[in-house]
């Protein structure tokens, strides 16, 4: 039996910027996600940006519906053979 493969979601963390275009995305909010501001003033200007501390998924309530996959624009969110987790939950170390 193949597998199906849009049975998980996957999160690339270095390419999400936390836009929360996925959270908004989601008919169903089993989506989670949580960040910090981060100011840099290497440059001479002062530069803020969200940095991803918490990202979560809970597959009980997901629809595999896509959306959060179709909507990020920079691809921080993709489909996955493996068999999901009841729960997934990444943290930034």
């Amino acid at each position: 039996m193949a597998m199906n493969p849009r049975a998980s979601l996957e999160l690339i963390a270095e390419n999400c910027t936390s836009c929360m275009l996925c959270i908004r995305a989601c008919p169903v909010w089993c989506l989670e996600l949580d960040a910090h501001l981060e100011v840099d003033e290497s440059s001479g200007r002062r530069r803020s940006s969200l940095a991803l501390d918490r990202f979560s998924i809970d597959y009980g309530t997901c629809m595999m519906c896509g959306l959060c996959v179709d909507i990020c624009p920079f691809e921080a969110l993709e489909w996955s053979s493996e068999l999901p987790p009841t729960q997934f939950e990444w943290r930034s170390e």
